[in-house]
């Protein structure tokens, strides 16, 4: 007879899980539930443990399912030193079989953007489940290769190593998210943001099955995306925080990137911020996009440019069924007092200004749509029409007064927190920003933001909190922070279990991506966290090691800005550092990579020369 169990952490392991220092993989005494983020929806533990041996087959019944298959077996091997088997044979006891099911359904309706005619629609779908049965055999079941891929992330949190032992709780699993879009979003336009460092992002978001990773490709300071129409596009770019300049990303790595994240069930959103924050587009371009403080939202002729640029990311971003087309804070006084302005409201018999805006967003949802997404919008700072409700979903950023109009107007929306920290274990995504909904409401999912940040902050152990007199930045290790109140926002949790389960989880990423541990000494203080560093005075020693249970290799690294390869400098003592400089360290094993490049700042303050970041 199953039962549910109470969830608990062994002692002898909790200690390191709260320090954030320990990177093993929490042990499960044989009665105790694993710790899942976010916790499923039927989670029942019915005693006893599936052991997994060298002789364990991952099997995939599906061939679209070997990729998952491999990316699996790999996790596993990172997590536990146990390599496993990839199989498309018959499955045998003891195996972990892979398997989709287009016939399961949710419990529950899960709101979705669709495809329905012509254009696509947010509505009700009973797709996205899967189960899992852990008993002498593991059968994974999704309905489709991201389900699946969810699956295999729970397992990944309930795999326990002890002893030299690798084993699963015998278990049932019932999940799926209550609705699509559980997200996060990296900001790669105000700092260089490496694709290694994405790719980081894109693991956390799968281990957590956060299955949204919207990138904020364009901004005041850069223009990321290569476009081949308009080659001019981020030839004119600068940087954020005294930080790295972004770079136009490469046409076939930001394929590459896509079909990585897809690979792992997670699916990249591309966004080209209109009519605000693109002067970097403005520069570049004056003659296409100058307006005054605004894109040339008067200029019908821009529009044609505008649709070639989104044909262009929906062709990169081809399994995205979402395209963000920005619209946060226009600034449209000085075109609204400019005698054009004027002529062009007059001439189009326009009331206001805001008319022009709302013109804008009709016509970038025209473009969108075309291509089969739905268009998201952030919702702070501008105007909104009803006629635009099916066609748009804003993203609820800020608690302006502007949420509650919104709803009234019928818009669905998706929840982002503006409180931080300890506050996100207790957020669900219909209370949020001082605006309450319900079901009835239209909430299509809950995301968190990561705004303005270095390539070492985002992937460096602070983990959020209040910053810069707001708190809306985040960090890697934080991803997961939002789960429960976006993939059961019904479910109560308690707050000490959640605590728990986090730490737990956190470990396992640290595992995964991080093997490499970098510190320094002596160091002043953290500066502004979304730089990244820390600061020193004369000079500082930096030490280099790996993680606490981490096999050898060898360690590479860089203090010049420069992504550490194998030709690296290999490390071997304690490197002195007496300028400003940035460290990146990976670790290599036989000729492969192994987690992702880990990244510190050291910002020397009374003087010294900065090294020149690349």
């Amino acid at each position: 007879m199953t039962h549910a169990i109470k969830t608990t952490v062994p002692r002898s392991f909790t200690a390191a899980l709260v320090a954030l220092a320990g990177f093993l993989v929490p042990c499960l005494n044989a009665q105790d539930a694993p710790l899942i983020v976010p916790t499923p929806k039927v989670l029942k533990v019915s005693g006893g443990e599936m052991a997994i041996t060298a002789k364990t087959n991952i099997v995939a019944t599906d061939k679209s399912l070997q990729p998952l298959a491999a990316i699996f077996a790999d996790e596993i091997a990172t997590l536990t030193g146990l390599k496993v088997n990839v199989s498309t044979a018959a499955p045998q006891l003891g195996d972990i079989v892979l398997k989709i099911n287009p016939a399961l359904k949710a419990g529950e309706d899960i709101l979705a953007a669709q495809k329905q005619g012509a254009k696509p629609v947010v509505a009700p779908t009973k797709n996205f489940a899967h189960t899992i049965t852990v008993a002498n055999s593991a059968l994974v079941e999704g309905w489709d290769y991201r389900a699946v891929c969810e699956g295999t992330a729970t397992l990944l949190q309930a795999i326990s190593a002890k002893g030299g032992n690798v084993s699963l709780p015998k278990m049932t699993v019932q999940d799926w998210p209550h609705a699509d879009y559980t997200g996060t979003m990296v900001d790669v336009a105000r700092q260089r943001i490496p694709v290694d460092t994405l790719k980081a992002v894109v693991e956390a978001c799968r281990l957590w099955k956060v299955r949204y990773c919207q990138l904020h490709l364009t901004d005041d300071e850069g223009f990321t995306f290569p476009s081949a129409a308009f080659p001019k596009l981020g030839t004119k770019n600068t940087a954020m925080h005294e930080g790295i300049v972004p770079v136009v990303y490469g046409l076939q790595e930001l394929k590459d990137l896509v079909a990585y994240a897809d690979a792992r069930g997670v699916t990249l959103v591309p966004e080209l911020a209109t009519p605000n924050h693109a002067d970097a587009m403005c520069r570049a371009m004056p003659e296409v996009f100058a307006g005054p403080k605004i894109m040339n939202v008067i200029n019908d002729g821009m529009y044609k440019s505008l649709d070639t640029l989104v044909g262009e990311m929906c062709d990169v971003f081809k399994s995205s069924p979402y395209f963000h087309i920005g619209g946060e804070e226009p600034y449209f006084y000085e075109l609204e007092e400019s005698a054009a302005g004027k002529a062009y409201m007059a001439a189009k018999g326009m009331k206001s200004i805001s008319d022009v805006i709302v013109q804008h967003q009709a016509r970038m949802i025209d473009m969108v749509s075309k291509h089969g997404k739905m268009t998201l919008a952030w919702e702070n700072g501008t105007v909104f029409d009803a006629s635009q409700k099916d066609g748009m979903v804003i993203m609820s950023w800020v608690p302006y007064p502007m949420s509650e109009e919104n709803k009234k107007m019928g818009f669905a929306i998706i929840s982002v927190p503006w409180e931080r920290g300890p506050e996100l274990q207790k957020w669900n995504m219909f209370e949020c920003n001082g605006t309450v909904r319900t079901a009835q409401d239209r909430v299509l999912g809950g995301a968190t933001t990561m705004w303005q940040m270095s390539a070492s902050a985002v992937v460096s152990d602070f983990l959020g909190g209040k910053l810069n007199g707001s708190s809306t930045e985040g960090y890697i290790l934080s991803i997961g922070d939002h789960m429960d109140g976006a993939w059961s926002p019904t479910v109560k949790t308690d707050p000490a279990e959640s605590t728990k389960k986090l730490a737990a989880t956190r470990a396992i990423l640290q595992t995964l991506l991080f093997p490499v541990r970098i510190t320094a000494a002596p160091v002043g203080y953290r500066a502004w966290p979304v730089t990244g560093n820390y600061t020193f005075n004369g000079k500082t020693e930096v030490k280099i090691a790996l993680a606490d249970g981490i096999p050898a290799g060898e360690i590479h690294f860089t203090t010049d800005g420069l992504e550490p390869t194998e030709k690296s400098p290999v490390y071997s003592a304690p490197v002195s550092l007496e300028d400003t400089a940035v460290v990146h360290a990976a670790l290599f094993r036989n000729g492969k990579q192994v987690g992702a490049v880990s990244r510190v700042g050291y910002k020397r303050l009374d003087g010294g020369k900065t090294a020149k970041a690349k």
